[in-house]
């Protein structure tokens, strides 16, 4: 018995009859599992690749893994075509003892070798002008006769879910899509309009309330017309008298859930107002410039606005990327001295 040294499982000619003629291999062993996104960080000729957090590919049998976004340098006045791209380093014994990641842009739309197309750029007068990603979902190949593509004979004992800090939008959702938020913890469906929350009526601890236009989850809300709530902010009584905060996404003129009982947990979004990192332990306060936000920097006069609550844990804040905060939810009475 003897072995080939040089056998390599990813050169098609050493797979297997069913993998060479089929593509199995390939086709399913390069594909984006999480983050690797491609966005515009408004700073000139420069695309963001990936999201806060982890970003994990698979790319020919090899794992891809990134942490945070990196920043791609683009050319002007082009399409600049953007691969997440790994290199091998050779092992003098046989085989390869590393990979070095890196991101590779050209503006030829040859793919480097040991790559995945990640989307195309396009610049112009310096700046980006339009971005398409490319679908790298995991998918599936031609199904055989043994094969239970449907999951209608065995069942499912472990799913995981697409996951992120952002909603997929490349390729669009299509209706009863599923997507779980790390960031919120929540489990969210697509209702073909917008990403529904997956709660049945309002969770313990919150209330039904209608949003009389856009929430972000974490924003706090005051009654601005029956059973209806609009962003608070602290530069009048009225808009002052915080009721809740949103527990997710709500559109404009639908019933959401916004957390209401006091000495529950919620996460509360945070206004960039200076430079006091968030800390377990500090009281958060209405803000006044940016509607919706709670601030952690005591304000000049702390009878104008009122203490929200208590921070439990700040260790998701991020800013800009996740500005949250998680808060023991109890609104003091307003006493406002303009």
């Amino acid at each position: 018995m003897s072995y080939d040294p040089n056998w390599d499982e990813w050169v098609p000619l050493d797979l297997i009859l069913d993998e060479r003629i089929s593509g199995f291999l390939r086709y399913v062993k390069s594909f984006v599992m999480g983050g690797y996104q491609l966005t515009d960080p408004m700073i000139g000729l420069f695309a963001a690749v990936g999201q806060p957090g982890l970003n994990l590919a698979y790319c020919n049998g090899y794992e891809l893994k990134q942490t945070n976004a990196v920043l791609a340098a683009l050319a002007d006045a082009s399409t600049n075509y953007v691969y997440l791209h790994f290199t091998k380093t050779v092992d003098p014994g046989g085989g390869y003892s590393a990979i070095t990641l890196d991101i590779t842009v050209n503006q030829t739309g040859i793919d480097p070798g040991d790559a995945i197309k990640l989307g195309e750029v396009d610049t112009a007068a310096g700046v980006i002008t339009a971005i398409r990603e490319e679908n790298n979902k995991y998918r599936i190949h031609t199904a055989q006769l043994d094969e239970d593509i449907d999951g209608n004979q065995y069942k499912i004992e472990r799913l995981s879910l697409q996951r992120g800090v952002a909603f997929p939008t490349n390729p669009p959702p299509v209706q009863s899509e599923l997507f779980w938020r790390t960031d919120l913890g929540q489990l969210y469906v697509f209702d073909g309009l917008v990403w529904q929350p997956l709660t049945a009526g309002a969770p313990p601890g919150a209330v039904i309330f209608t949003a009389g236009a856009p929430f972000l989850p974490g924003e706090v809300a005051y009654i601005s017309a029956p059973n209806t709530v609009l962003q608070a902010n602290a530069t009048a009584m009225a808009t002052a008298e915080v009721v809740g905060a949103s527990l997710g996404i709500v559109p404009p003129l639908t019933p959401g859930s916004f957390l209401t009982w006091h000495g529950q947990t919620g996460t509360v979004f945070v206004e960039n107002a200076g430079p006091l990192i968030p800390v377990a332990g500090q009281k958060v306060w209405l803000s006044k410039t940016v509607p919706g936000s709670v601030t952690n920097i005591p304000p000049a006069n702390p009878c104008a606005r009122k203490v929200l609550g208590v921070i439990t844990d700040p260790t998701m804040y991020a800013f800009p990327g996740n500005p949250y905060v998680t808060v023991a939810w109890g609104p003091e009475p307003t006493i406002w001295i303009p």
